[in-house]
């Protein structure tokens, strides 16, 4: 399972297709893992949900079983192009989002940026095969929400880093 939110930057392949070139015997009995869970709070047991993406409905179902409590509530997807797509582009949106806050451009702007973007991302997973009210979901929106609009998140954090003059 790919609990990774990210794209290999050499390929630009994403993890669950990295991995399977790497484990070619797994058959692509492969699942990805993502949604809105900043990792402290769903240590701390703060009710979370997430979903989980495999090709095969086994994998997944299999994932929900053993990975659902009553704090972590996993749902299950055959998107996985989708649900790793999410996962990786809402990055990129939240730094934009975190730069808007650190200009003080306001919540209009910042809203207008995020849903602007969220479409964009819909578009780009399409046109890469996944479907559509993925990014509606779990991975794509909410995902999103809680990476733009969360201080803890890091990608929001560098977002306001960057506005504030820092370097990379």
């Amino acid at each position: 399972m790919s609990c990774s939110k990210g794209i290999e930057i050499s390929s630009l392949k994403r993890m669950t297709e990295v991995i399977q070139q790497e484990i070619p015997a797994l058959n692509n009995r492969i699942a990805a893992l993502s949604g809105p869970s900043i990792s402290f709070e769903v240590a701390e047991g703060k009710p979370t949900a997430a979903v989980i993406a495999a090709y095969d409905e086994a994998v997944a179902v299999r994932g929900r079983t053993l990975l659902t409590t009553s704090r972590f509530r996993v749902y299950t997807s055959n998107d996985v192009v989708g649900v790793e797509l999410g996962g990786a582009l809402k990055n990129i949106v939240a730094i934009g989002a975190g730069f808007s806050d650190g200009m003080n451009y306001g919540e209009n702007g910042k809203a207008a940026f995020m849903t602007r973007a969220l479409a964009e991302m819909a578009r780009l997973g399409i046109a890469a095969g996944a479907h559509p009210l993925t990014f509606a979901g779990l991975a794509g929106i909410g995902d999103l929400i809680v990476t733009c609009a969360s201080p803890l998140s890091r990608n929001h954090q560098l977002g306001r880093r960057l506005a504030a003059g820092e370097k990379l």
